[in-house]
């Protein structure tokens, strides 16, 4: 089967272009072609991924930058409009590309083999099986013919959070035949009196309603209509729209449809007042003219009834929708059926917007206010989150702090000494769970210690020969526990390690790092630092504030609670004093970094823009008030989702790249880039890493690696998650060489690294070695 559709411009070049130009083009076409077009649009040939690389197995890299007429293939296959669709197919089995040409050889559309074509999208959005669906907030009619209002209705459609906002166009004359529906009285009836009167009412001139939709496109979304009638969808074609929604009415409108596909549309097409067999016909004659179009379930009842919109159905509409993709256009009240059919996999959610639901007319009853709208997007974003994966079960790192905090360990119910064969005497359960689970109890017997324990110590695999043939040696002595690799002096910038004030000697002994972060806990700061320094030789250090103090207190320096900010300043100028003190104890260092989580976070759910807007200010007001001494607040990049004291929360700042870059530029505040967090909110926000991460290092004078995953899998082991380090080291590698400062330090910030002796930092350190 074939899918046609319009050029994307993308991949059309100009007979000039460098072969470099079609190099850096055709990598990203899935269908490894170029079409190479002159100004008139007129297909001159094309390159194929084959054409490339022969020409470069042939030739140099030095003529890259010669005209792409020399490898141009202009004896490709095309067909010309009113093709055939047999003639089509049958290429398709030896072409995964046809060019359909118009008059003059003009590059029409494009007819792709089914199973290569993944540019499954509407309005230039692209849909995703794996992302929140897009959101349609329907004007139609709503505005009443009254023009300024319609403006300020996509105003509020767009800062109600909308994806696409969408009108309906009709012309009345093409639609009932003549232009007063009293004319034909013989075929009315009073329902179709009513609406045609309304209609008439509340038409928009096609001037108007194309004004409109370049506001939309101002305002930075895309624009929809629906077409009621031929002449009407002519019109959208010349105006550029790519993307039509067909009514529920004019699903068997086979004419309109034909029509549209043939114009090279996408079509969203709604399902309600049609028959099962109505909708596979459509869909069969819709596959069969290769059109992109996408099924919306609809009942099309003003309101709808709970009773009769059967969401179920919706799993076997999507048998007959391009990709699987199927949306909900909503007629009912309120917000829950959307949300339902969120959770059941809708890709487009379409629903009827206003701002007066008095207003004369059959949709505003149905539709929502902006404050609902805006509370409808939020809450489509959190039921999307929710749905997550079925690949496998991952615990969030909300359960790895409930398991690590409430769950048990195997530890030691007694001195024991190397070469001691465990029996289950030797064993028992004690809180919190950071060793080896219960379960692996009956795995533990009969295994040998390798080194002494003392009584209740964890006890890790590490600490045991696997089996009496292990090759294992004995370790009498902790000092002979030594993970340093050479190695790790390989690695960019000045590495070091995480370590909590009382374990900062045997770490410091045990990783020889190049610099040292301190992770304080509100305890440490009412103890004298001489206590663990005890005259310790300290590299160059960090001090890493803690997030949560005495009464439950939320580090907050951006609140708007003034209580809570007074005592967040009246902490962390404890945190700030304590890091003075070690920094008098540091030979060669005159500056300490603070990495402090500056607050922003919300209980129950995002801040809007105007408020967050505000928070940056608030901050540097804040931190104003604070005597650093020799210290220095490096703000760290946060997740859209941390994980606090008492649960999961929302972040609102420091989780935008360019917010971080911005406010790098205004402030001249460096930065603790924590690159797992940083992942998560790019997963969240549809960005990739790679791409800001050479601007964000520029922000960033410290650095917290670890791997990450999806939008809330954080602190994972490097190569557990699913970043790309080797192009995330090669670019910290290169901006540590470009940088004119002193080398940028890091840590591995591997969740429970610490335990077993810094097990988890050393498998980071070695595992990063790998992409060096």
């Amino acid at each position: 089967m074939s899918i046609i559709t319009q050029p994307d411009k993308r991949f059309i070049l100009s007979p000039n272009s460098s072969i470099k130009e079609v190099l850096e083009v055709i990598h990203i076409s899935k269908a490894e072609l170029v079409f190479i077009c002159d100004e008139q649009e007129r297909l001159l040939g094309v390159v194929s991924q084959g054409d490339l690389n022969k020409y470069l197995l042939n030739h140099s890299h030095k003529y890259l930058d010669e005209s792409c007429r020399h490898i141009l293939n202009t004896n490709y296959r095309a067909l010309r409009k009113g093709f055939e669709i047999n003639e089509l197919n049958s290429l398709l089995t030896d072409y995964k590309v046809i060019p359909i040409l118009g008059s003059g050889r003009r590059l029409m559309n494009i007819a792709y083999r089914e199973n290569i074509f993944k540019d499954y999208s509407i309005c230039d959005l692209k849909l995703s099986k794996e992302k929140a669906p897009l959101i349609i907030a329907e004007i139609g009619n709503n505005h009443n013919g009254d023009f300024d209002l319609a403006n300020k209705m996509i105003s509020s459609a767009v800062d109600s959070g909308a994806d696409i906002v969408k009108f309906q166009m009709r012309d009345l004359c093409a639609l009932y035949g003549v232009e007063n529906l009293e004319d034909n009285e013989e075929n009315n009836n009073l329902s179709a009196e009513y609406l045609f009167e309304l209609l008439n009412e509340n038409q928009l001139q096609y001037a108007s309603l194309f004004d409109l939709f370049d506001r939309v496109k101002e305002l930075g979304k895309q624009p929809l209509c629906t077409p009621w009638d031929i002449p009407s969808l002519q019109l959208l074609h010349e105006y550029g729209m790519k993307t039509v929604k067909i009514a529920s009415a004019d699903l068997t409108n086979h004419q309109l449809l034909s029509s549209a596909t043939d114009f090279g549309m996408n079509l969203i097409c709604s399902t309600g007042m049609s028959t099962e067999e109505e909708i596979i016909e459509t869909s069969n004659f819709l596959s069969s003219k290769g059109s992109v179009f996408y099924l919306m379930h609809c009942q099309s009842s003003y309101p709808a009834g709970l009773g009769d919109i059967n969401l179920s159905y919706m799993d076997k509409l999507r048998q007959f929708s391009r990709g699987g993709f199927v949306g909900y256009s909503s007629h009912d009240l309120g917000v829950n059926v959307c949300l339902a059919a969120v959770a059941r996999g809708a890709n487009i959610i379409e629903k009827h917007f206003t701002t007066d639901k008095s207003l004369k007319g059959i949709d505003h009853r149905v539709s929502l206010l902006p404050d609902e709208f805006s509370n409808l997007v939020q809450s489509i974003k959190e039921v999307s989150v929710s749905i997550g994966r079925n690949d496998r079960r991952i615990l969030s790192q909300g359960e790895l702090i409930n398991r690590a905090t409430l769950s048990k360990s195997l530890v030691t119910s007694r001195d024991l000494k190397a070469g001691k064969v465990l029996s289950s005497s030797d064993i028992t359960l004690r809180s919190p769970g950071h060793g080896l689970q219960p379960n692996q109890l009956n795995k533990l017997t009969g295994q040998t210690l390798v080194r002494d324990l003392k009584k209740d110590t964890f006890i890790y695999w590490d600490d045991v020969l696997i089996n009496s043939q292990g090759s294992k040696s004995l370790i009498k002595d902790l000092d002979k526990l030594n993970p340093y690799s050479s190695n790790w002096d390989l690695l960019p910038g000045e590495w070091g390690i995480p370590v909590r004030p009382h374990d900062v000697s045997k770490f410091y002994k045990l990783f020889k790092p190049k610099m040292i972060e301190f992770h304080l806990s509100y305890r440490d700061l009412e103890k004298d630092p001489n206590q663990f320094l005890d005259n310790l030789k300290l590299p160059y250090s960090v001090i890493h504030a803690p997030e949560l103090f005495k009464n439950e207190l939320l580090l907050d320096l951006c609140s708007l609670d003034n209580e809570i900010t007074k005592k967040s300043i009246s902490e962390l100028q404890k945190v700030i004093d304590f890091a003075n003190i070690v920094l008098n104890q540091i030979p060669n260092q005159n500056k300490i970094g603070i990495v402090t989580n500056v607050g922003g976070h919300s209980d129950s759910g995002f801040l809007d823009k105007n408020t967050r807007k505000d928070l940056p200010k608030i901050l540097i007001e804040n931190i104003s008030k604070l005597n650093l001494g020799s210290a220095e607040i490096w703000p760290q990049t946060m997740p859209p989702y941390p994980w606090h004291f008492g649960g999961q929360r929302y972040h609102n700042l420091f989780v935008e790249p360019l917010e971080i870059i911005s406010f790098k530029k205004q402030f001249d505040f460096n930065f603790c880039l924590d690159i797992s967090h940083t992942q998560l909110a790019c997963n969240f926000l549809g960005i990739e890493l790679i791409k800001v991460l050479p601007e964000l290092l520029n922000c960033s004078t410290h650095l917290h690696i670890a791997d990450a995953d999806t939008i809330n899998g954080e602190g994972l082991q490097i190569d557990k998650g699913s970043m790309n380090f080797l192009e995330i080291m090669n670019v910290i590698s290169q901006s540590n060489k470009n940088s004119l400062n002193k080398q940028i330090t890091w840590i591995p910030e591997i969740w429970q690294g610490h335990e077993n002796n810094g097990t988890g930092f050393k498998i980071a350190l070695d595992h990063l070695c790998e992409y060096i």
